[in-house]
């Protein structure tokens, strides 16, 4: 009889580069039987409960649910499947194996949103970045920039600098705002009054869903394109706004017009335009590396160096020098080895500041398949074929070859009379 299976099939965490700051879970459920199942889906750590949901399925069917909560403080998380229930026609039947029931991963810490704006004053900028949610803006003015604020914003995921270009050097993701004339690491070709924007580049993540026809400019800076730039937005004169990336990953973008002297702030798209800076800024940034390290399925890692190998059972022993079972020893050799965990669970590898931390996720695929594998009886499998040359003739073939020779002198006998 085929025994029924829920199993969670897939489980991750990751930092979401999206605003707010948030963590990311991602879990997949699949039904290995023949009858509909409910379950109840919960994400949990040891001090709360993040997430939860009633999940049906069909037979055979695939669920995945994606879930975002505010940043952890905890290292790894759990996915629990419980109370499930397989409606079959002789009535409920309950899950089969357990083991597969429960994930864990660890958590991927998010930075959070950092934007500095450094302007004498800006209605615009500051209300519209008041509006973004959780945020960590620092607002400060030209003159008091220092080497500490320098520092901090070197770390920051987009500085503002409104009419303000610093000294040596801009921060690796700026967003410089008419810049003073000859200033930065802009060339400028002239000042020109209203403008007229025929192009806009659309493909930027910076213009991503947006559009910007009829835009009115009073007056702005018109750059000289260097190799590598990207205009982006630009008319007649040369481009009024360009974005430039450097082999190092510093991004920066140059906007030759403040916009009180454009009628941008008064449009749906302005403050699209500052959370698709911010994302583009943020991007590759959001998310920090997690304390340890999640197989996937079926995956082996490899081992440089040996140590003994321990279960977590809770939590707290991510951090804890003692506690864990002891699953094994790992020796390496004079050379790396494979190791593939055995079974789900967190596991620490070695001790000390050397220690390893494991999650194994799930089991393989094919071992929450349930499913009886057909019997085969001796009995029923077909005789090996002999050659007729390996053998000598039975007597029976040899009664009928002499029957039939006395037979045919038989008949020739009675042909000469």
């Amino acid at each position: 009889m085929l025994r029924p299976n829920l199993a969670i099939r897939a489980f991750d965490l990751r930092g979401s580069e999206g605003i707010p700051a948030e963590e990311e879970a991602f879990v997949r459920v699949v039904n290995h039987s023949l009858w509909p199942a409910t379950t109840q889906l919960r994400l949990e750590n040891e001090g709360q409960v993040v997430g939860q949901a009633t999940l049906r399925l069909q037979p055979g069917e695939e669920v995945s649910r994606r879930y975002r909560f505010d940043p952890l403080q905890d290292l790894a998380m759990l996915a629990r499947l419980d109370d499930t229930k397989f409606q079959s026609d002789d009535g409920i039947l309950t899950d089969a194996l357990a083991v597969d029931d429960i994930a864990w991963a660890f958590v991927e810490p998010v930075r959070p949103v950092r934007v500095m704006l450094v302007s004498e004053g800006n209605r615009y900028l500051e209300r519209a970045l008041a509006l973004l949610p959780k945020i960590e803006l620092e607002r400060l003015r030209p003159g008091a920039w220092n080497r500490a604020t320098a520092a901090r914003a070197a770390e920051a995921d987009l500085v503002f600098l409104d009419r303000f270009v610093p000294q040596g050097g801009l921060p690796p993701r700026s967003f410089v705002i008419a810049p003073p004339w000859e200033q930065g690491p802009f060339e400028m070709l002239k000042v020109d009054d209203e403008p007229a924007i025929t192009d806009w580049h659309r493909e930027h993540p910076l213009f991503s869903g947006l559009v910007l026809r009829d835009l009115e400019v009073r007056r702005s800076v018109v750059f000289e394109s260097q190799a590598g730039d990207v205009a982006l937005l630009g008319g007649p004169s040369g481009p009024l706004a360009l974005a430039r990336e450097s082999a190092e990953g510093a991004r920066t973008i140059a906007w030759g017009f403040a916009f009180g002297n454009s009628d941008l702030p008064l449009r749906l798209a302005f403050p699209q335009i500052l959370v698709n800076s911010i994302l583009w800024m943020r991007e590759g940034r959001a998310g920090q590396a997690p304390a340890g390290f999640s197989l996937q399925l079926g995956d082996e890692i490899t081992v440089a160096e040996g140590g003994a190998l321990h279960r977590l059972d809770r939590l707290a022993e991510l951090s804890s020098e003692s506690g864990g079972e002891l699953v094994g020893s790992v020796l390496a050799g004079a050379g790396p080895v494979p190791l593939r965990l055995p079974g789900p669970g967190l596991y620490r590898l070695g001790q000390g500041s050397s220690a390893r931390l494991l999650a194994q996720p799930v089991l393989d695929t094919l071992e929450s398949q349930l499913f009886p594998l057909p019997a085969q009886d001796v009995h029923d499998l077909p005789e090996p074929r002999e050659e007729l040359d390996d053998e000598p003739p039975s007597p029976l073939w040899t009664m009928l070859i002499l029957a039939g020779l006395v037979l045919l002198i038989a008949e020739f006998g009675l042909w000469l009379r």
